[in-house]
């Protein structure tokens, strides 16, 4: 039976719309960098990062039937109090948030989410990287699910 689920905050809880205008894998990552600057995070969060209704209905409908949610994410430990900010703003509430230590870790980001949902015991876990979600499906035993916004696939359907 499912009981946790986990989710990735960035391409799952919120659409990012600064991949969306920087195609650019180098000039994203550069960015992305950048908003180790206390302002330029202001910046991103305030203009670049929106809600994804439907996974925030998800997300309300399992806490109300008594499931366990679960924030896993990539960003940097060091972004906790905007991150946290932005999910309280927007009402996303959840019984454990984890976020990146670094590199200094000695791990990969798919592989300290791994361990993490190993330590947490999660059952469920949505996440956008392609790369991520074969590695939890091959290290994990929780159900991976790869997360798409309606956007990207509505032409395809």
């Amino acid at each position: 039976m499912i009981n946790r689920i986990g989710f990735d905050i960035d391409g799952v809880i919120c659409r990012d719309q600064l991949a969306k205008l920087v195609h650019m894998d180098w000039l994203f990552k550069l960015i992305y960098f950048l908003t180790a600057i206390p302002q330029i995070r202001w910046l991103y969060n305030s203009y670049f990062r929106r809600l994804d209704y439907g996974i925030k209905r998800l997300i309300d409908f399992h806490l109300k039937a008594g499931y366990e949610v679960f924030i896993i994410s990539g960003n940097y430990i060091r972004t906790q109090p905007e991150i946290e900010q932005w999910l309280l703003r927007h009402e996303i509430f959840y019984r454990d948030i984890s976020l990146y230590p670094g590199f200094s870790s000695g791990l990969t980001i798919a592989a300290w989410k791994a361990e993490v949902i190993k330590k947490y015991q999660i059952d469920l876990f949505f996440d956008d990287t392609p790369s991520i979600v074969r590695y939890l499906r091959e290290n994990t035993p929780a159900i991976i699910v790869q997360y798409e916004e309606y956007e990207k696939t509505k032409d395809r359907c």
